[in-house]
């Protein structure tokens, strides 16, 4: 290692006043954390100290890019895909072969409740796979804000949420030619809208059972990292003085969080931003169905949307982390 690169130390002390300045800022008070409470940090520093130079750094940053980042995007892409199916499907007999009737607004409730929990051969089986759709994708965009803020510093972190949010749009771009080249086949011996969910659907499950067991909870345990590197990517979110993982249940955090007026302004966005996405992305292809179009060709109209999701998300966020 050269004498002139800058180096940085990772010892059992700095990790011991890390989680002495988890705080409370609001009300100042500062917590001791100590045995089953403490951060699962505390458990894997070792007591000697450790140096590595900003090139190490930079390569750890590198791996956990192409792996974390890469998965965070795949998922992310394919539940907008299952989300917005609907809308496709729409356009490919789903309505007449199920009867949801436009006019008791049966399209639109089984649209929209997706969002109140955030198989079918009726109306009743749409609504409920649509429930629990919602139920279990609920958690994807909380869960990778969290994620995300675990594993990179705060001013890595408006990039990378951006990246896998535009993954919206990489999905839209490409359900919108595979729904195309789906309602072209007329020697199918099932619906092309069924067709479109297996498509979308086997891809889904063999995501899901391989993150089960590839995904890793932290740091500690990256497959894809050495020990060495294991600690240089904890030590590098040490000033975002959030930690790594607990198992222990606080209440004062709980509480903590409805103290904060960021808490609200978040969910006034959430809720202001998906009130035109909701319209959007579920009644999209209808709208434009109506200028005319035909139904080929409708599926193929809502690209555009996709690239104009991507740039957006990428040159806001990039910005934002400057």
């Amino acid at each position: 290692m050269s004498d002139s690169a800058p180096k940085f130390k990772i010892t059992q002390t700095n990790c011991d006043d890390t989680i002495r300045r988890n705080t409370d800022m609001e009300i100042g008070a500062i917590e001791e954390i100590s045995g089953a409470d403490a951060d699962f940090a505390l458990q894997y520093f070792p007591d000697e100290a450790i140096e590595y130079s900003p090139e190490e750094e930079k390569i750890v940053l590198r791996k956990i890019d192409w792996v974390l980042m890469t998965t965070l995007c795949w998922i992310y892409a394919l539940q907008f895909a299952d989300k917005t199916s609907l809308s496709y499907a729409a356009l490919m007999g789903i309505r007449q072969d199920t009867h949801l009737d436009p006019v008791t607004q049966q399209y639109s409730w089984a649209s929209s409740i997706f969002y109140a929990g955030y198989i079918a051969w009726d109306y009743t089986g749409i609504l409920l796979v649509r429930f629990f759709l919602g139920t279990f994708e609920a958690t994807v965009t909380p869960a990778f804000v969290l994620f995300t803020s675990i594993w990179y510093k705060q001013n890595e972190q408006a990039k990378r949420i951006g990246f896998w949010l535009a993954c919206n749009g990489a999905a839209t771009l490409c359900i919108g030619p595979i729904a195309y080249g789906l309602l072209g086949v007329s020697t199918a011996g099932i619906a092309t809208w069924k067709i479109l969910y297996l498509v979308l659907g086997c891809p889904t499950v063999l995501t899901g059972i391989c993150c089960l067991f590839c995904m890793p909870d932290n740091q500690s345990n990256a497959w894809f990292l050495n020990k060495r590197e294991r600690l240089i990517a904890i030590d590098r979110i040490r000033g975002n003085y959030q930690g790594m993982s607990s198992r222990t249940w606080k209440w004062t955090q709980f509480f903590e969080a409805f103290r904060d007026v960021r808490t609200y302004l978040y969910v006034l966005f959430t809720l202001l931003m998906n009130i035109p996405n909701g319209g959007i992305t579920n009644f999209g292809s209808i709208v434009i169905n109506s200028f005319g179009f035909n139904a080929r060709l409708t599926l193929l109209l809502n690209m555009p949307t996709g690239v104009v999701d991507i740039v957006c998300k990428v040159v806001f966020s990039y910005f934002s982390d400057k």
